[in-house]
């Protein structure tokens, strides 16, 4: 998951890291635009700087604009650390300006118990005369009896929001041994809202065996109320043994030059003989022209493969944009044995063949690998990206973070942002990472973990 997952891999990784001494880190559209071929010069100025206080080690995932306002959505959480239970509340914000900030009263459903950093609104989008949100919401009742339910809601001013049923199937569990699931974008286009996900279930097997099964989900809706289940082509759900890791979904999606494109990743690490692991990986997308019937598409060299023993610990697409006559899709990998992040950016003129821009050495300093992009939008002539980049403290077992916003006028050539004091730090209390971004009338506005809020110009 591109949001709330970013804390709990962090910690993961750390505890691996002490057992075993390795360790394995899309609200899209387009805006009126103006014709460039230079880099964007804007400066970027902080609003509200990344803090565990509200929050707790939650923050805004998704950000939008229509109908004269930005809404931003996300999630607050508060950790009981002497028992490990997560109290969790669904927030929405709406602004006029991306400066000014009001939070709302949510239906019931959004808020309650988890065992981890797992619920939340993680999408947000605007069509057909209202606002829809996507998330997941999960509850620890005790007994074995913890459930997991995906969540939509929908408002037609960003202030009044309400509950809607969704289908059943893929769409909400039973925490057996480790059963979860997520809704992560929603887009609108060509009359249609569509909404991506995924779901995956760990279960036990005979002789101490573990048994992963995992789906993508998408969800259509003509009017964001009555919601259908899509069926998915092959290679978009599975099932494997003794995988100790198993992140797969589908995490970002748009709607541009008469189709849909859905990204997303999966990744399996299954474990070995001799304590020998094999992580095998994939990133994902998959094309529709009515976002009923989808189509997996082929992607260029490095986006997939499999390694021994590897440390990734994620990987994927996690957003996608279309603008100025092309789709661009953006994402990363998280490595701790290369202390930090590679980038991943994918342009293609249709959705169907795309293609990797050699992106510049040192882009974001000298020894840094790459940056984990969350989320890409096109406004004014120029795709915007916000992400992050960390790096390991080995003597204190903490980590560095690093935020990142990337521009570029054309998808291809790709320029880091200097960014204010204050979008940088350690995971002390907690990690931060921006993740989305939205446009108006020459304004950007990038929201993240911990409700850190930027804007530009």
């Amino acid at each position: 998951m591109k949001t709330t997952r970013v804390n709990l891999i962090i910690k993961l990784v750390s505890i691996f890291a002490l057992i075993v001494a390795v360790a394995g880190c899309g609200s899209s559209g387009s805006s009126n635009s103006v014709s460039s071929n230079r880099q964007y010069t804007g400066s970027w100025t902080l609003r509200a700087s990344a803090s565990p206080g509200t929050y707790g080690e939650g923050g805004l995932f998704d950000v939008t604009y229509s109908s004269g306002q930005f809404v931003a959505v996300g999630v607050a959480f508060t950790v009981n650390t002497s028992y490990g239970i997560v109290t969790w509340s669904d927030i929405i914000q709406t602004s006029p300006d991306g400066i000014t900030w009001t939070s709302h009263a949510l239906p019931a459903g959004t808020s309650g118990t988890s065992i981890a950093e797992s619920a939340g609104l993680n999408g947000v989008t605007y069509g057909n005369g209202q606002f829809v949100a996507v998330g997941t919401s999960y509850n620890v009742n005790g007994n074995g009896s913890d459930t997991w339910s995906d969540v939509i809601l929908t408002s037609p001013d960003g202030i009044t929001w309400t509950s809607r049923a969704l289908p059943s199937d893929g769409t909400s569990g039973k925490d057996s041994d480790l059963t979860s699931g997520i809704l992560e974008g929603v887009t609108y286009g060509n009359g249609q809202f569509v909404a991506v996900g995924g779901y995956w279930t760990t279960t036990s097997g005979a002789n101490n065996t573990t048994i992963n099964t995992w789906s993508d989900v998408i969800l259509t809706s003509p009017d964001g109320i009555t919601w259908t289940s899509a069926a998915l082509p092959s290679g978009t759900s599975g099932t494997s043994t003794n995988s100790s890791v198993t992140e797969a979904g589908l995490y970002g999606v748009t709607y541009g030059n008469g189709q849909f494109v859905a990204v997303g990743e999966y990744l399996i690490t299954t474990s070995g003989a001799n304590n020998s692991t094999t992580t095998t990986w994939s990133d994902v997308i998959l094309t529709s022209p009515d976002g009923s019937t989808w189509t997996s598409r082929a992607l260029p060299s490095g986006t997939s493969g499999t390694s021994a023993n590897s440390s990734v610990t994620d990987t994927g697409l996690y957003g996608v944009t279309y603008g100025k006559g092309q789709f661009v899709a953006v994402g990363g990998s998280f490595n701790y044995n290369n202390n930090g992040s590679n980038t991943v950016i994918l342009t293609s003129p249709d959705g169907i063949t795309w293609t990797s821009p050699v992106l510049p050495s040192g882009m974001f300093g000298s020894g840094i690998n790459g940056a984990y992009l969350v989320n890409v939008i096109y406004g004014n002539g120029y795709f915007v990206a916000p992400g992050c980049y960390y790096t390991a403290n080995n003597s204190s077992g903490t980590w560095n973070w690093t935020d990142v916003i990337v521009t570029s006028p054309d998808g291809i050539t790709w320029t880091s942002a200097a960014l204010p004091s204050g979008t940088s730090g350690t995971d002390s209390p907690a990690i931060n990472q921006l993740d989305s971004v939205a446009y108006n009338s020459g304004t950007f506005v990038v929201v993240g973990n911990l409700g850190q809020i930027l804007t530009s110009p």
